[in-house]
């Protein structure tokens, strides 16, 4: 049953928008804006190709005789208000069970959720058995989820120049000040496969980060999001030490409150995230052949074949 869903959501989403031709342009230019701004993965947090298009058919639904220009501004209008905490759905849960029937499947069931098991984005597909199309989101990536979204609108709202700039990447790299690089080492024939397990455990990485800055951290708020980038860069062959190993590169952006920043400061305290990453790396399996080190880094400090790989040069230094 649930080796079918992928095709099964397909059809159902298309059965129940009003105008199909509408919502493909919708959801090819949400698909293609949320790839440029680095919130396009399942696996790090950001809604995938499906909870994309289930959030683009709600907007279809709500506004049926829109044409797609119109349906755009309506998704970046609806959701920078959204209430998260309240799901996204296009079908009435009762039309996404068995008829008479117990199901022996696990479902997305709203009586059963509370303070433990809620999940900061709900976004439920359409079909039996119902499933939470984004369980793997974090308190962080739905903080820039809203952040990018607000944005958004803020440029529609400017007209045709806005427009343009709707669709430009962003300068990942620019964005914030400091940045956790996950590095992996590994020969060939098992980097594919690490650096998959690797990055879909990030968002279990940034869910510690959240509870050392709200338990044990600075002090409560310390850590205001941190940004898994979707991409990862390989290290170029020219610049290998060794020709049996590979390298990869994860980033994960980090915004810390400025009023603890500029406090630590004062008090000459360092930036110490010692106890999640070695939380992290001791939760990690090992593979034969495969490193994994995490560092804090500046942006300063990013190497320019990781911006050349981002699209992103360094700005030339201030004299």
């Amino acid at each position: 049953m649930t080796c079918m869903n992928g095709p099964r959501v397909t059809i159902e989403i298309l059965r129940r928008v009003p105008n199909v031709k509408h919502f493909r342009t919708l959801l090819r230019s949400i698909k293609l804006w949320a790839r440029r701004h680095c919130i396009y993965s399942n696996m790090v947090g950001f809604p995938g190709g499906v909870a994309w298009a289930i959030m683009a058919a709600h907007v279809c639904q709500l506004y049926p005789n829109m044409n797609a220009w119109m349906l755009l501004e309506k998704f970046f209008f609806l959701y920078k208000a959204w209430n998260f905490t309240n799901p996204i759905m296009i079908a009435p849960l009762e039309d996404c069970r068995l008829p008479g029937a117990r199901s022996h499947c696990a479902e997305w069931d709203p009586s059963r959720i509370n303070d433990w098991n809620r999940r900061p984005l709900s976004v439920i597909t359409p079909t039996f058995p119902a499933a939470n199309a984004t369980y793997n989101s974090t308190k962080s990536t739905v903080a820039v989820i809203k952040q990018e979204v607000e944005a958004s609108n803020q440029l529609l709202e400017r007209g045709a120049e806005g427009v343009v700039q709707l669709f430009e990447p962003i300068k990942f790299f620019r964005i914030y000040k400091n940045f956790i690089e996950v590095q992996i080492t590994a020969r060939p024939d098992v980097m594919k496969s690490y650096c998959a397990y690797v990055n879909s455990q990030l968002r279990k990485f940034i869910e510690r980060l959240h509870i050392f800055s709200e338990a044990t951290g600075p002090g409560p708020g310390f850590l205001v999001l941190a940004h898994p980038c979707p991409d990862y860069f390989s290290l170029p062959e020219e610049r290998r030490v060794a020709a049996d190993q590979d390298r990869v590169v994860f980033y994960i952006g980090l915004k810390f409150s400025d009023d603890i920043i500029k406090r630590m400061k004062e008090e000459n305290r360092p930036l110490n995230l010692t106890t999640p990453v070695q939380e992290f790396l001791g939760m990690l399996d090992r593979y034969e052949g495969a490193d994994i080190k995490i560092q804090v880094v500046r942006k300063k400090e990013i190497p320019d074949w990781v911006r050349a790989q981002a699209g992103d040069v360094a700005p030339p230094a201030a004299p």
